[in-house]
């Protein structure tokens, strides 16, 4: 109720039938009346019957979706380049843009920062965000021109574009412009990368959130299935999945809140401090919850894999709010910066939920008869390797595990986190080499024996969440190497 009409018909655009944001210009409400519903080609009629009035903005929409193809005609480079030079007299910056992203296409770099200086002389904002972008992704840039490119990051961002934040926190975090900023760039990539989702969401059609990128694997608009609302099956199975987001992650917000609250208050009277601190536990879980019902709602997979994680990052954060899992003062700063951590833990729990539904939905078929009994083999495992954590001495006495519930608890999910990922690796196996699913499984089951025996205190690694979450490590490692040779589909 306190969004406009314009930002709650985004809102439902994006994600259901935009996969990014896309420009228009203003150009035609009608069309975005169309798309709203999913009619995608009825929506295009609308565009091209102006471009064919003379809109320029409609040409170069139209320019750039022959760029990128749609779910009824594919990728054009001729016709887009057409469609783009003959708006250029009317929308020089956008036309311009669109011929650039042409000749990155095709590979021509001279072409490419020609037309994006005309782009950036017309005053179009992405322009000069995607010509620093490809300035700082040079191997061989000099400081010079990494100095210029961030200048114009800076000055995209005050201008209002959003993925400009994003690209500067980027660079900033792989170290080109020394220590500090790489620490600035850790710090606020999370940040940056929430509101670019929230003004996606939002104002997908704004050319604040208007970027193009040669490296997308993704469509610009959805599949077909995914356009048709009027569908009882697929609305009602969206429906499940935000529901059961929904869910889990309230349930996690109250559990953060709670024990930060319980904590925090021994010995201590609720004040406003207090409640500025709950509000920071509970703040990474609402945006935790937009990015999940963008990226990790659209399959059962995607939703145990998010919900595994998110739950272990709220049990490893309960830990460190007690002073478990880390030993330090709680503080105000000390809350922020764990509420920057978990914010962007989740975030990767988020992408981790969808990357995982995305192996299991492209398994090749027809599917091997041992896909599924490996995938459950790998779920049984990981059920003996969590209970082997309670066969500690330790964990023997009911006095001990009380204060140490949370990390316990943290434990058992990290034990079963290589076989989560090892289950879903084995629901894409499509090799024909009938020996390597046995190597597989064989490298498991040590895999398994050796963790149980590290479980059980015999490891000598100390604390004991060290101890499981190196073996962790070694087992995502080790697991993973062998399911990506067992997925080749090459021979000996």
């Amino acid at each position: 109720m306190f969004l406009s009409k314009e930002s709650r018909q985004s809102a439902r655009i994006m994600g259901h039938v935009l996969n990014f944001p896309l420009y228009d210009g203003d150009c035609s409400p009608s069309a975005r009346g169309l798309l709203a519903i999913g009619d995608v080609n009825g929506a295009i009629a609308e565009w091209r019957r102006l471009a064919d009035l003379g809109s320029g903005r409609a040409r170069c929409l139209l320019a750039y979706l022959a760029l990128n193809g749609t779910p009824s005609a594919v990728p054009d480079l001729e016709e887009a380049r057409h469609l783009a030079s003959s708006a250029l007299s009317a929308e020089r910056g956008y036309a311009n843009y669109v011929l650039a992203c042409i000749a990155l296409k095709e590979g021509q770099a001279s072409n490419v920062v020609q037309y994006l200086g005309e782009s950036c002389r017309a005053g179009f904002v992405p322009a000069a965000t995607l010509l620093a972008s490809l300035s700082l992704g040079g191997r061989n840039t000099t400081t010079k021109t990494r100095i210029g490119a961030e200048s114009m990051l800076r000055k995209a961002l005050a201008a209002g574009h959003r993925p400009a934040q994003i690209f500067l926190c980027v660079f900033y975090f792989r170290g080109r412009f020394g220590l500090a900023k790489r620490i600035l760039g850790l710090a606020l990539l999370p940040l940056a990368l929430i509101r670019f989702a929230v003004a996606a969401k939002y104002h997908c059609f704004s050319v604040g959130t208007f970027q193009y990128s040669n490296r997308s694997t993704e469509p610009i608009f959805a599949e077909p299935s995914r356009l048709l609302f009027a569908k009882e099956q697929g609305s009602s199975a969206r429906t499940r999945y935000l529901n059961a987001l929904r869910s889990t992650h309230i349930l996690a917000a109250i559990l953060a809140a709670e024990v930060l609250a319980v904590h925090s208050s021994v010995g201590s009277r609720f004040d406003v401090a207090m409640t500025g601190w709950i509000l920071l536990a509970v703040l990474p879980y609402g945006l935790s919850y937009l990015a999940a019902a963008k990226l990790a709602a659209r399959s059962m997979v995607a939703i145990g894999v998010q919900t595994h994680l998110l739950f272990l990052i709220t049990l490893l954060t309960c830990s460190a709010y007690l002073g478990q899992l880390l030993d330090f003062h709680l503080g105000t700063w000390t809350i922020f910066a764990l509420t920057v951590v978990q914010s962007l833990l989740l975030l990767i729990a988020c992408s981790l939920g969808a990357a995982a539904a995305q192996i299991v939905e492209k398994a090749p078929e027809p599917a091997p008869a041992y896909r599924k009994p490996l995938a459950m083999v790998n779920i049984l495992l990981g059920i003996v390797v969590a209970g082997s954590v309670f066969a500690r001495p330790e964990f023997r006495h009911v006095e001990y595990l009380g204060p140490r519930s949370f990390e316990i608890a943290g434990d058992i999910l990290l034990a079963l986190l290589p076989y989560v990922a090892g289950a879903v690796f084995s629901l894409r196996m499509a090799t024909t080499n009938l020996v390597r699913p046995w190597v597989y499984l064989c490298i498991v089951v040590i895999g398994t024996a050796m963790a149980v025996i590290n479980n059980i205190g015999l490891g000598a690694i100390q604390p004991a969440y060290l101890s499981v979450g190196f073996m962790v490590w070694a087992q995502l490692v080790c697991f993973g190497g062998v399911a990506g040779w067992a997925l080749d589909e090459t021979e000996w």
